[in-house]
């Protein structure tokens, strides 16, 4: 489509950048929650996701909601004893991907979940517990035994449960206002800490608890509480805890920390750790001591004492401009942004051939800025628009680049139309409409070329009409543009002005505003 910002698309994009080459791997930079077993490792992201084997360097299976994931936003995962994956996603509850590849849903309408928003997931042998924005669920052998909420351990208050663990006798709950444990056995609730929201709570395996508060960092043996000093953490956000018997490290908003169990202190690993990546959200510690991160760009393992990092090529803010399918079905996104917006938004082309992604970028592109493409249906060739550099031709059969700029009288391209005659249209932004013929002829069309038909230099999009291209244009601050359509009879011989007919489409005749910023044909 035309001049039409898809902001938002989820373009399937998660690269590894390991040793300086890109797989593709996930699907989301914004790495939600991340865990480990001996074979895999299991990503959670906004936008689905995957299980991956670090040894083979290759995706074991990507998750997505149309493959039985009730949604791809996905808040946490765990995998349990049975070989069962629980994902906990952002409003429709937990799904849980069963080890004969068939899935199942709990939910507020299967009366197992007090609130379809699920924040934490935790395993212990059998036994499974889902936090949620409601309460609490109680699994076993992956079926539902269970639920409670605010009412069973803080009589009324912070309903909302932010984190959950469990062990082998008891599973502790975290809130806005303290953290709360309940004991299978004998079904008692006890306060552990009050007064103090519990944003992560994880547990070691020897029968310890490590609590994250909003202030501190406490353990949990079953009856004492104590706390832990924040030493060379501060001033951290910390986001999340993991531990396995006695390593123990904490995400926080300036790197991964471990606890150095005989000074008694938390040091900062970041040597090695890419900036862009240090600001953790989640981690996972493996039985053999290997690290893994989550961070908002992607994520990062450190093993033997290297971090490799994990991060997208693609858009940042996933903002793309126009898509087209070139003549091989590849796709191509446009990246850049009307007004020169530059950042992680300007990236160049994105091009995805069904398994990979690849970017074009500056060399051969003289701009990042890519802003709008057209596929031509007689040589596969891709006119690619730059909002304020120009216009440029890819050739597929040799692989090249041309910069066709010398036929502009402007930089500016507000969008890009080739016909069934391989004839290209291009609008320049507030000068007029060009025109470039398959055999090399160009021309262009202004108000002083046709004003009885274009009667205006704004041109905002150009697209196919019933008899030739069809014009858009609107009333500009910065000229006196009429909001109308037009459709250009271009004469066959290309090159005769004077024979080009039009037609008029406007508000004042009817069609509907006036204004046009997209044209497709079925």
């Amino acid at each position: 489509m035309k001049y039409l910002a898809l902001i938002g698309i989820t373009l399937l994009l998660f690269a590894a950048a390991a040793r300086g080459e890109w797989e593709t791997h996930v699907n989301s930079n914004r790495v939600t929650d991340v865990w480990a077993d001996a074979e895999n490792l299991y990503w959670a992201s906004g936008f689905g996701a995957v299980i991956y084997n670090p040894v083979s360097g290759a995706h074991v299976k990507l998750l997505k909601s149309m493959g039985g994931l009730a949604s791809g936003d996905i808040t946490t995962l765990t995998r349990d004893e049975a070989g069962r994956l629980w994902l906990g996603t952002a409003g429709t509850g937990v799904s849980v991907l069963r080890p004969n590849g068939t899935w199942r849903t709990f939910d507020v309408g299967s009366l197992q979940l007090l609130s379809d928003e699920v924040t934490d997931v935790a395993t212990w042998a059998d036994r499974t517990v889902v936090g949620t924005l409601g309460g609490v669920s109680v699994f076993e052998n992956g079926e539902y035994r269970i639920f409670f909420d605010v009412t069973d351990w803080a009589g009324g208050a912070c309903a909302e449960v932010g984190a959950v663990a469990v062990g082998a006798d008891r599973m502790l709950v975290g809130t806005g206002c303290g953290c709360y444990s309940y004991v299978f056995d004998t079904r008692d609730w006890e306060t552990v800490i009050s007064g103090r929201s519990t944003g992560s709570i994880d547990h070691d395996g020897r029968g310890l608890y490590w609590i994250v508060t909003s202030d501190s960092i406490y353990t949990y043996d079953g009856s004492a509480v104590d706390l832990i000093s924040k030493t060379f953490i501060k001033p951290d956000l910390i986001y999340d805890i993991s531990a396995v018997d006695s390593v123990v490290w904490v995400a926080g908003s300036n790197g991964p920390a471990k606890y150095d169990f005989s000074t008694t202190y938390w040091t900062h690993v970041t040597e090695g750790l890419e900036r862009s990546v240090r600001d953790a959200r989640s981690i996972h510690v493996m039985d053999d001591g290997a690290t893994w991160i989550g961070t908002e760009v992607g994520a990062a393992v450190l093993s033997e004492g290297v971090w490799v990092t994990y991060a997208s090529n693609g858009p940042r803010g996933n903002y793309v401009q126009d898509l087209e399918i070139d003549s091989e079905g590849r796709i191509w996104c446009a990246t850049g942004t009307r007004g020169g917006v530059t950042g992680d938004v300007n990236i160049g082309i994105l091009i995805y051939d069904g398994f990979q992604w690849d970017v074009i970028q500056t060399d051969p592109l003289v701009s990042n800025g890519v802003y709008c493409m057209d596929v031509s249906p007689v040589d596969g060739a891709v006119y690619v628009g730059f909002w304020g550099s120009g216009l440029m031709r890819y050739n597929p059969g040799p692989d090249t680049w041309d910069n066709l700029n010398a036929l502009l009288e402007s930089n500016v391209i507000s969008d890009v139309y080739v016909d069934p005659l391989g004839r290209l249209f291009f609008g320049e932004y507030l000068v007029g409409l060009g025109l470039l013929c398959p055999d090399g002829t160009d021309l262009h069309y202004s108000s002083e070329d046709l004003p009885a038909c274009v009667e205006t230099e704004c041109i905002t999009a150009v697209g196919p009409g019933p008899a030739g291209p069809m014009i858009g244009s609107y009333l500009s601050p910065v000229q006196d543009c009429l909001d109308r359509i037009v459709e250009l009879d271009v004469g066959a011989d290309c090159i005769d002005k004077s024979d080009d007919g039009c037609r008029i489409w406007s508000s004042q005749e009817g069609y509907a505003d006036g204004n046009a910023y997209d044209f497709e044909t079925d």
